[in-house]
């Protein structure tokens, strides 16, 4: 009787750590998506093509990942990135204008995990813009260059007379005109890609003299009949 009895025990013991093994085997943990670092920033000329961007293998919530690569103009307003978009790297194209970058990691459906890597800015080297055409009256005037994104720009007098008030601003004052056309050109040199110019013409009038009638004059209507009267014999 004894033995039956230890034995019994012996075996829902047993039975117990059994059950609690299979129930554990079951649960699945989900842990947060980290490791999520992509290809560093990178500055590149005007309608050239960027490197191509890369990202680390990420871990935590469960494999397989999917991909989403996310582009910004302005860093704040994103949208799903052009071109093939749903890979662990992303190949731009050209680019004519800064664009951010940045890269979403969803983990497996039977986790829930997402993670958005740090944000990249490509940045593009602009080419110069001097502004439109101008006619002015007089020998003065602003000009109206774009500012360089990277490096600096200058002014320099192609044809005509001119004297900028600072040539590296995009938007200097211009005095001492020529009467006529006066040429200017803006160039922005970056230090990276060949340097960009644009010319911008100002046609110059001289003001009008102001028109000048006299002083005033009056004229006494009795005198000048009597003066007729005179000159008449009777």
């Amino acid at each position: 009787m004894r033995l039956s009895f230890t034995t019994l025990i012996f075996s829902f013991v047993f039975s117990f750590v059994h059950i609690t093994l299979a129930a554990s085997e079951n649960v699945l943990v989900c842990t947060p998506i980290t490791n999520n670092v992509i290809s560093a920033s990178a500055t590149i000329c005007n309608g050239a093509v960027p490197a191509q961007l890369t990202g680390t293998n990420p871990s935590g919530g469960a494999a397989p990942y999917t991909y989403l690569w996310l582009q910004s103009s302005n860093g704040t307003t994103w949208a799903a990135a052009t071109g093939v978009n749903n890979a662990s790297t992303y190949n731009p194209p050209a680019l004519f204008s800064n664009t951010f970058y940045r890269r979403l990691v969803i983990s497996d459906p039977s986790c829930t995990e997402k993670d958005t890597s740090a944000s990249i800015l490509i940045t593009v080297v602009n080419l110069a813009n001097a502004g439109a055409n101008q006619i002015v009256c007089g020998d003065s005037t602003s000009l109206f260059g774009n500012a360089a994104v990277v490096g600096t720009g200058t002014w320099t007098l192609l044809s005509g007379a001119g004297n900028f008030q600072n040539v590296n601003s995009p938007t200097t004052a211009v005095t001492f005109m020529n009467t006529g056309l006066n040429k200017f050109i803006w160039t922005i040199n970056s230090g990276i890609c060949p340097a960009s110019s644009d010319t911008v013409t100002v046609d110059s009038y001289k003001p009008a003299t102001k028109a000048n009638a006299g002083f005033d004059n009056s004229i006494c209507r009795s005198e000048e009949h009597t003066s007729e009267l005179q000159s008449h014999s009777f």
